[in-house]
């Protein structure tokens, strides 16, 4: 198999660019603005109670954990029962968006005999809580943006990912999931949707947990 030289890469590239054209983010934004959505099925509509219900059949259905809570002052009380009823030891790795919850408060009450840090996870963290930008109710998926405040490895190579979610932030489907990033002017280097814990099916047709991620899922729903 043959590969390009350094020169070679830039003389293809470069004549893709030529050929696309300059680049006008304002006919960009037209054109995205302007798109027809497509179909939009029952799942995916309804009043934001329904949507909300709906997400909550969808998780269920995905082996996904759901822990209610009544406000997002009330996560890491929600955590700490988590990790005392699963056993998990070492230290929980936190997204710096959620710092300011009373973590301390929950480790003073000895509720906890970890250390919260906050920051991207490494392999050797047992339990990563992320905040999710919204939850998509057709199909219970979480929609989690990268960036400096949510560190996406968070929910990769933690054994256990929890993810706060607010029911304010209850989308339809995927259309819409876009939707708000584009409003929100985000720019993240990556968008991931998760539908349940990583499971795979290859092995003897036996489904199997955490083959290339968490082996367990949980939802911590806020108002």
């Amino acid at each position: 198999m043959s590969t390009l030289s350094g020169s070679g890469r830039k003389a293809v590239l470069g004549s893709i660019t030529r050929a696309l054209g300059p680049r006008d983010r304002a006919a960009a934004d037209a054109r995205l603005a302007a798109r027809p959505r497509g179909p939009q099925p029952a799942r995916a509509q309804g009043t934001d109670d329904e949507r909300i219900e709906r997400f909550k059949a969808e998780i269920a259905n995905a082996s996904v954990e759901l822990i209610n809570v009544e406000t997002i002052q009330d996560v890491p009380a929600a955590v700490a029962e988590l990790a005392l009823r699963h056993t998990i030891t070492g230290d929980f790795r936190v997204a710096p968006a959620l710092r300011d919850l009373p973590w301390d408060g929950v480790l003073a009450q000895g509720k906890l005999g970890h250390n919260v840090l906050f920051g991207p996870a490494d392999l050797s963290v047992n339990l990563g809580v992320s905040r999710a930008l919204a939850g998509l109710a057709e199909t219970g998926t979480l929609l989690l943006t990268s960036g400096p405040e949510d560190p996406i490895l968070l929910a990769f190579v933690a054994q256990i990912h929890v993810v706060v979610l607010s029911r304010r932030d209850m989308l339809g489907g995927m259309d819409d999931a876009f939707d708000k990033i584009r409003n929100r002017g985000l720019n993240p280097r990556s968008v991931n949707f998760i539908t349940g814990p990583s499971r795979t099916g290859d092995i003897e047709m036996s489904l199997e947990y955490g083959a290339h991620g968490p082996k367990k899922l949980a939802v911590i729903l806020h108002d």
